[in-house]
C-alpha cells in the first residue's frame, strides 16, 4: 500500500499540515499505534455557525495513512 507524504509546516502556534488546499492542527498522539490524529482548522471557525468542518487526517510518522469525514466548507 502506497501513501501520501504529508506536508508539514512550521507555523506561529506549532506545526500544522497543509493538504489539498486545507490546513489540518494535531489533536491526540497514539503511542500504541504510533499514530497522530489531525482536525481541519476550520473545525472551531465554523462552529460559531451551527455546524463544524469534520475532516479529520491520520498519519503516521510522515505519512498519511487515513482520511475520516469530508470537508463541508
Amino acid at each position: 500500500e502506497t501513501y501520501e507524504v504529508a506536508n508539514f509546516v512550521n507555523k506561529r502556534k506549532g506545526v500544522v499540515i497543509e493538504n489539498r488546499g486545507s490546513t489540518f492542527f494535531k489533536t491526540k498522539y497514539n503511542p500504541e499505534k504510533n499514530t497522530t490524529a489531525w482536525r481541519c482548522s476550520k473545525y472551531r471557525s465554523l462552529t460559531n455557525h451551527g455546524t463544524s468542518c469534520k475532516a479529520r487526517l491520520i498519519t503516521s510518522e510522515t505519512f498519511i495513512v487515513g482520511y475520516i469525514g469530508r470537508h463541508n466548507h
